[in-house]
């Protein structure tokens, strides 16, 4: 056994709960502690019934994968816990915080870490393409099956004054479904705390997401909510993580993940019956996140 193993099983009241945060802030592609917790302030300041959601989810998915001995350094590094984490925000904000939903988001999550899990052995880089399977799954559920109303607002507990910046950190807000600027400052300042680079990355995939929906007559009322720029941004910040062979080389992926992240959910949201599975979620960063990895072999050929 590795010493990530025995640290794990030894100390399970102290590893997991370190797994359990580190897996909310691999939301956003980093293993941190602190990013995460920062992560689920934002979500309590932002919408505390999806905070709630978040949480549930991150712990079934991170019990799940201790329970079923997934690999210990996974676990230890929030791997099967941000699939889970999303999935439970997702019940929480399609539904509302109420038992149907919760049942709806522990289930969801025990899939989804398993998904996730799945999806490694078979080496196939999955990102959040569990949490949107599952979550889909989860609306449908509910709207059709269980029929579940859909959840009411939720005012954030601190507000900001709305700008023609709020756009920008609604769009990082948006990545675990938060429309208050407020949450998208600390989601920043959470990527921060994991490293600069992260942080620079997921505002400059938002901005060209915004600047993009702008250009292209996007409506108004979806640009300012920030639903043009999370896939954007996430997909910004998985490129930046990757190795370049110069600076400028790195911005260059960067910016191009970007702009395909864009014109994904673009293409993706006029398919027929996209509505009815809740959204586009997170697809359009998977997709993009796919092709531009194939650019680059291509490219560095």
């Amino acid at each position: 056994m590795t010493s990530t193993t025995n640290a794990l099983h030894a100390h399970p009241r102290t590893a997991l709960p370190l797994a359990l945060v580190r897996g909310i802030g691999q939301i956003m592609l980093q293993s941190n502690g602190w990013t995460g917790l920062l992560f689920l302030l934002g979500l309590l300041v932002g919408n505390w019934q999806v905070a709630v959601g978040t949480l549930i989810g991150a712990a079934v998915g991170t019990l799940t994968a201790y329970t079923l001995r997934f690999d210990a350094q996974g676990i230890t590094n929030g791997l099967y816990g941000f699939s889970p984490a999303l999935v439970g925000a997702a019940a929480v904000f399609f539904f509302g915080l109420n038992l149907p939903a919760v049942v709806l988001g522990v289930i969801g999550a025990a899939v989804a870490a398993w998904l996730q899990r799945t999806l490694a052995q078979r080496k196939v880089a999955a990102y959040t393409l569990p949490f949107v399977v599952v979550a889909w799954v989860v609306h449908v559920v509910g709207v059709y099956g269980l029929g579940l109303a859909g959840a009411a607002d939720v005012q954030p507990l601190v507000d900001l004054p709305v700008g023609a910046w709020a756009a920008l950190f609604n769009g990082i807000g948006q990545v675990i479904f938060q429309g208050a600027p407020v949450a998208g400052v600390l989601f920043v300042i959470g990527l921060a705390v994991a490293g600069a680079v992260s942080a620079a990355a997921g505002v400059l995939g938002a901005l060209i997401g915004i600047l993009l929906a702008i250009l292209t007559g996007q409506a108004q009322a979806d640009i300012a909510l920030g639903l043009f720029g999370y896939n954007s941004a996430l997909a910004a910040i998985t490129l930046a993580g990757q190795p370049a062979r110069t600076a400028w080389a790195a911005v260059c992926w960067v910016v191009v993940a970007a702009v395909v992240a864009f014109i994904l959910q673009l293409l993706f949201s006029q398919f027929t019956g996209m509505d009815m599975l809740g959204g586009v979620l997170t697809l359009p960063f998977v997709v993009a996140v796919w092709m531009v990895a194939g650019l680059r072999r291509v490219v560095n050929a």
